[in-house]
């Protein structure tokens, strides 16, 4: 009694099962690859799908899977343009393809696409690469990834994207419409919120989506489109910006540590400083000076050589000196007493018109003029560390005034050490008059010519 009662669920349970299987099709293992992919995309959503898929002729059956849920107008024929039987399933066919290589299904499906306001969009998961016909006087305002090919058929835009995850967003309707410039805006913000969370600064995207925004209350809708574009390409221009800036950082690393495993050490201090500099301009955003910043300290690394037995002896220029013999020989004594010793010469600050500076450069920036106001209340000439430090700014800042007040004219700069020595254009000044001297003393201070000290960085 007690084997019966055990027996009846469990031949339940085996008919249950042979039930099921003998409901699915026998042999649908999927011995099938794809050839060919095309969509036809037309006004009110609906997509006319044309799907080719190679398949073993040896096979009674294959299980295809399709794109969407349902299918509309399905018709299945072989490579020779017969019919073909088929049973449908959830998302997929099975179809009985014994002596067929190939299987050719057409249909259409709603599912592929959707709407929100004005924007259309399609989406779908390929496994090769796919051509998407686009309805006529559509307007595409995204893709994802970038297509292979771009053309227009029938008045109709064609897009071949690669396999993988594609997302084409478009719009049906007249570019220039208050309409078609909202949804540009919107893809515009999007971008710049995305942007934004990967860390980047987007105050000049934020600036041109205001724009847009204004054009659009203006009713000026080209005008916002045009902006809402630019936001788009100033993304994209500056993620590849930021791309290069970082690798050429990444490579002036490496040439720095090359130099000083090879025991190239003659110009390091200067790439390390360059470098840095690169660093600093890297984390304001400014990717394009970072790139050339770190693209100096890379070369300066790779000529840099190995240091001669003279290299810790600082040299300074002694402008209006006889000789450089007194300096050598205060800096061998520092190292010999620890009492510093001060070396100073007579002042020689020459005459400086600043007025026909400025008339020259009248759109210079107001800490420029500061900037140049205290050069030449210094004799004409100043340490980049002190110019800072009167300044109160922050030393990428003062790096950024110093390269831009050089390349306008105004400053010309020079190595003295470890320090950079700023002093107003020599054509502003009397050739002979190009003080104010400097000279090291061996306490490591700088002393002026009139006497005054000023502490190195």
């Amino acid at each position: 009694m007690n084997q019966i009662q055990l027996g009846r669920p469990h031949c339940s349970l085996v008919l249950i099962i042979v039930m099921l299987a003998s409901a699915l099709p026998v042999g649908a293992e999927e011995p099938s690859s794809p050839e060919a992919l095309s969509l036809k995309l037309y006004f009110d959503g609906v997509v006319d799908v044309d799907y080719s898929v190679a398949v073993d002729p040896s096979l009674p059956l294959v299980n295809v899977s399709l794109f969407g849920w349902t299918f509309g107008s399905l018709i299945v024929r072989d490579g020779e343009g017969l019919l073909l039987e088929y049973s449908v399933h959830l998302g997929h066919l099975v179809v009985y393809t014994l002596g067929s290589d190939m299987v050719e299904i057409d249909y259409s499906t709603s599912d592929l696409t959707d709407k929100q306001g004005a924007l259309w969009s399609l989406s779908l998961l390929t496994p090769m690469s796919v051509n998407v016909q686009l309805p006529r006087d559509a307007t595409v305002i995204s893709l994802s990834p970038s297509p292979l090919r771009i053309r227009t058929v029938d008045d109709r835009t064609s897009l071949t994207m690669p396999m993988g995850e594609v997302t084409v967003s478009y719009l049906q309707g007249v570019v220039g419409t208050k309409d078609h410039a909202l949804v540009v805006q919107k893809e515009a913000e999007d971008a710049v919120e995305d942007f934004r969370d990967e860390g980047f600064e987007v105050e000049e995207a934020d600036t041109l989506l205001q724009e847009a925004e204004e054009a659009i209350h203006e009713g000026r809708y080209v005008l916002a489109e045009e902006y809402s574009g630019d936001v788009k390409a100033w993304i994209d221009e500056t993620r590849i910006a930021s791309r290069d800036a970082m690798a050429a950082l990444e490579a002036a690393a490496a040439s720095i540590s090359t130099a000083e495993y090879d025991g190239r050490t003659s110009s390091l201090d200067q790439a390390r400083e360059t470098l840095q500099a690169a660093h600093n301009l890297y984390d304001e955003g400014g990717f394009l000076e970072a790139r050339s910043r770190a693209e100096q300290a890379s070369i300066i690394a790779q000529l840099s050589t190995t240091a001669p037995w003279y290299t810790g002896i600082p040299v300074v220029p002694l402008l209006g000196s006889v000789a450089t013999a007194p300096l050598i020989a205060a800096y061998l004594l520092r190292r010999r007493k620890s009492a510093p010793i001060a070396v100073t010469v007579e002042p020689s600050a020459p005459n400086i018109d600043i007025n026909m500076i400025l008339d020259e450069h009248p759109y210079l920036r107001m800490d420029d003029k500061e900037a140049l106001t205290l050069v030449a209340e210094n004799g004409g000439g100043i340490f980049a560390s002190e110019l800072r430090s009167h300044l109160g700014l922050p030393k990428s800042s003062c790096w950024r005034m110093i390269r831009r007040l050089e390349g306008e004219g105004v400053f010309e700069t020079k190595k003295v050490g470890r320090e950079t020595f700023v002093r107003i254009s020599s054509r502003y000044l009397d050739p002979e008059l190009l003080g104010p001297s400097f000279q090291m003393v061996p306490a490591g201070s700088y002393y002026q010519t009139h006497g005054s000290a000023m502490d190195g960085e």
